[in-house]
């Protein structure tokens, strides 16, 4: 009685849980082709000013801020253009 009941809670959990990476991957997808679509060109000049963004998990090895979500560092001027 209660392995039926089991199984069946277990088959529902797993055809949400497929929607739900179904779903998943169509928005990863549609933000895919949004982003080859429409590209943002930036073209920086010696002397420019810029700011440096960064990934929370990557930022334990530079100092500690009151707010961890902030995640711009910065401005940094930009001394020489590099490769050409």
């Amino acid at each position: 009685m209660y392995i039926g009941i089991v199984f069946s809670l277990n088959y529902e959990r797993d055809t949400l849980l497929k929607g739900l990476q179904e779903n998943l991957l169509k928005a990863q997808d549609q933000m895919k082709r949004y982003v080859y679509h429409h590209p943002r060109y930036v073209q920086l000049e010696v002397r420019n000013s810029m700011y440096l963004k960064l990934q929370p998990y990557r930022m334990t090895s530079l100092a500690k801020k009151l707010n961890e979500k902030l995640s711009y560092y910065g401005p940094y001027k930009i001394l020489a253009k590099l490769g050409q």
